[in-house]
């Protein structure tokens, strides 16, 4: 029974050795990057659009104010929208807004989605509204509304499909994309209005957008003029998992 015991407790020793001294497992390798997936927005944790931020100034590049900037998935939720399950994706951009402050978005069956925001550890869901419509005809126009954190809606704008099959080159690369506007008054005491101009591309996300500042409340896609160019936001890089 002795000879037993030591013949076990010996085994037990050996095969502690060989696991301490053994091999090291071999680290999982990252994953790779993609280019494209198969959704008009793609959603998976990790997924980051790296920019490049330009501001102009009567035409010109403002070389001072050059910039770059990310948005990134930080994390995706699972919620049920028009008795379909949908994967929400949490992003936030730059850095400094990581764990702070982020928006709630997905594909729905006719585009994205934005269905709230978080703040720190608090998550405002709202009614989901359809923000980005895909498909989208040239001149088609839905309501949208801007929200702050809370249930705070600050206003409610118009959205169009501005293009389609737009070609829009990037430092990156080319992209074929439809084109989305939606224009604001700059405030009660301030003459003039922003219009955004946004690229998405199917299977890849946001491309770019561009801010022109002028004192027309309707600014079409061919009024576009450099004189009137605010900020724009050009993508130079992006990973998708």
């Amino acid at each position: 029974m002795k000879r037993l015991i030591k013949n076990i407790v010996l085994i037990l020793t050996l095969l502690l050795i060989f696991a301490c001294f053994g091999p090291e497992p071999e680290p999982k390798p990252e994953p790779e990057c993609k280019k494209y997936v198969d959704e008009f927005y793609p959603i998976s944790a990790g997924n980051t659009w790296m920019f490049e931020k330009l501001w102009y100034d009567n035409g010109e590049i403002d070389s001072a104010w050059t910039d770059t900037h990310r948005y990134v998935i930080e994390n995706t939720h699972i919620t049920i929208f028009q008795d379909s399950l949908r994967t929400i994706s949490e992003g936030y951009w730059h850095s400094e807004f990581q764990g702070v402050a982020a928006e709630l978005k997905f594909n729905g069956p006719d585009g994205i989605y934005y269905t709230g925001l978080t703040y720190r550890d608090s998550i405002w869901f709202y009614t989901p509204q359809l923000y980005y419509k895909y498909p989208a005809d040239v001149g088609e126009t839905w309501p949208i509304r801007l929200a702050s954190v809370g249930y705070y809606f600050l206003d409610t704008l118009d959205m169009s499909c501005a293009a389609k099959e737009y070609i829009y080159i990037t430092p990156y690369d080319t992209f074929l994309t439809t084109v989305y506007h939606h224009g604001s008054s700059m405030g009660e005491d301030v003459s003039g209005y922003w219009h955004l101009f946004e690229y998405y591309c199917y299977g890849v996300g946001l491309i770019g957008y561009d801010v022109y500042s002028t004192e027309h409340a309707i600014y079409d896609f061919t009024q576009r003029n450099i004189q009137d160019l605010f900020i724009t936001y050009k993508l130079i890089d992006y990973c998708l998992y």
